[in-house]
């Protein structure tokens, strides 16, 4: 495979994606360099989460295209969010050894409570992933160079898993059922049918880094030696602002979250999370909201009702 210089095929691929930002295109460019940079940032690599501002604008393909990418077989294993972790895990590692690449899709919980994964949380940052054996008390271990892709629907997420996460933000405004089918038609039909040149404009990008003398420039995040190696290879290519985001991103209507981190270590004799914290403010919130509701229609307060007490 020869290195090329030019990115008309990855302009024609990104173009179709329903991104925010520009940043969120950049951001996406860093995932699809990772896999060029080998067996490095074991434990150090974060979860690749796609929200959108409503559903079926593409956050499912665009993790795909990831896989499509960077796998001849463009093998991203799928699993469905749960909200009972062991469950979750037990999916996780059912899936693990087929491939490094783990989609955990349709992530949202309407009812309000926070959405969290001790396993998930626990996996990203440790350098040997462990995970349960469905139906055996045996773990499954090995190197963790694996790449989590999460499609984010709604909800509160975790701080744990907030900080441990690249949000990558996509925006359609009207019915995305009714867009027409882009040019270059189905976006992973067109990178499965292009990948070797695709493949050859990101190692284009990788070569020029090298002929920089593979400068490395720091971000703020907890996955610095990856955000640094993924920023100074776009920074060599003319390609600024990654990650420039990042911390607002992570705080976006998280500033309760935020508050409850700081609650969690100044009673370090309770037991609860920042999310147990939240959780709790979450079910008095309802409870007050329909209180007030209640009162102002003249009906039964919760604890008056019946079915309240």
């Amino acid at each position: 495979m020869k290195p090329i210089t030019t990115h008309e095929h990855l302009d024609k691929l990104l173009d179709v994606l329903c991104f925010k930002r520009d940043l969120d295109r950049i951001n996406f460019l860093g995932f699809l360099l990772t896999p060029f940079l080998g067996m490095r940032f074991a434990g150090g690599r974060p979860i690749a989460t796609f929200r959108g501002n409503q559903p079926s604008i593409g956050k499912t393909t665009a993790g795909q295209l990831i896989a499509i990418v960077n796998s001849a077989d463009d093998r991203m294993l799928s699993v469905s969010y749960k909200r009972n972790d062991e469950e979750l895990e037990k999916c996780i590692a059912s899936v693990v050894r087929q491939s490094n690449m783990i989609l955990i899709d349709n992530v949202n919980d309407p009812s309000g409570r926070v959405i969290s994964s001790p396993s998930l949380e626990r996996t990203i940052t440790l350098p040997t992933y462990n995970f349960r054996r469905v139906g055996t008390s045996e773990t499954i271990t090995g190197p963790n160079y694996l790449q989590f892709v999460i499609t984010f629907n709604g909800g509160k997420m975790c701080v744990d898993l907030t900080t441990r996460s690249v949000f990558l933000l996509m925006e359609f405004e009207g019915d995305p059922r009714k867009r027409n089918l882009p040019d270059i038609g189905d976006p992973a039909d067109y990178a499965r049918a292009n990948r070797t040149a695709i493949l050859g404009e990101l190692l284009g990008k990788l070569m020029i880094w090298l002929e920089k003398g593979r400068p490395l420039i720091p971000v703020a995040c907890r996955f610095r030696p990856w955000s640094s190696t993924i920023n100074g290879i776009l920074t060599a290519n003319g390609i600024m602002a990654f990650f420039r985001t990042h911390l607002e991103d992570a705080r976006e209507d998280d500033e309760l979250q935020m508050s409850l981190i700081e609650l969690a270590h100044a009673v370090p004799s309770s037991m609860r999370r920042p999310s147990d914290w939240l959780a709790e403010c979450l079910r008095l919130n309802y409870f007050v909201s329909t209180s007030t509701a209640a009162a102002n229609a003249g009906t039964d307060l919760p604890w008056q009702h019946p079915e309240g007490r």
